[in-house]
């Protein structure tokens, strides 16, 4: 099926974009930080994704946060995602607040 080059060149009808998925594995990139005080929290793994909102465990200092990934500012990395982590992550939350 050839594509129209309208729809391409807009980006209307064929959008490539990938939201965050439960068990991928992110780093973080400072816009206004130093990469010296982004080393202790080190990877994120996301235990919740709705949308372009994503709640993600640090595997560094152990700290639960949420974000929009409009903001930017996260880069998926190249290892195995980790649903695993995610689901341990979320039922310990979940234990915390009962």
């Amino acid at each position: 099926m050839k594509r129209p080059m309208r729809a391409i060149r807009h980006g209307a009808m064929y959008s490539a974009d990938r939201g965050y998925k439960v068990g991928d594995v992110l780093r973080q990139i400072p816009h206004n930080r130093s990469w010296e005080e982004m080393a202790p929290k080190g990877l994120a793994v996301v235990i919740k994704s709705e949308g372009p909102f994503f709640t993600v465990f640090w595997l560094g200092d152990e700290e639960i946060t949420k974000h929009d990934e409009r903001w930017g500012g996260f880069k998926l990395q190249d290892l195995a995602a980790m649903p695993q982590v995610a689901e341990y992550a979320e039922k310990t939350i979940q234990r915390e607040y009962i």
